[in-house]
């Protein structure tokens, strides 16, 4: 699982709320009005036991008001906080934690959530007994 397909999913689930709006995760363009952007603020991996791994990405969704839209703040952040609940991911449903919702003095409403994945490093083959050289040694 990549923060590629964590960028996807959450466009995908975007589109699902709010149709017909665009969203954009490269580059913010000059007529952005009323339309998405999505970035990864953070990640970060920590080790588990043996081949556990667990990853932490924080995400941040940022709307871009329309002139008239001011007062839209609670209808936007009730949307996205219940459908941001949870995210698939690929196959995986990852619950997201730590939501929350601001209103921006820059014409912006920005919505940020935590995710954590964990994972199992694929085992290391090992070289099969046949091949161990074993020798019968007796001291006397």
């Amino acid at each position: 699982m990549t923060v590629n397909s964590f960028i996807e999913a959450i466009a995908k689930r975007l589109g699902e709320l709010f149709p017909g709006r665009l969203v954009y995760v490269d580059q913010i363009p000059a007529k952005a009005e009323g339309n998405h952007f999505i970035r990864c603020m953070e990640q970060g991996q920590s080790l588990g036991l043996g081949r556990q791994r667990r990853r932490a990405y924080s995400f941040e969704v940022v709307y871009f008001l329309q002139e008239r839209e001011n007062m839209a703040f609670h209808q936007w952040a009730e949307a996205m906080y219940q459908g941001f609940e949870a995210l698939k991911v690929g196959e995986q449903l990852i619950r997201l934690k730590n939501l929350q919702a601001q209103p921006g003095d820059d014409m912006a409403f920005r919505f940020t959530f935590d995710a954590n994945v964990y994972a199992l490093l694929k085992k290391e083959p090992e070289e099969p007994m046949e091949a161990v050289d074993t020798r019968l040694i007796i001291k006397e």
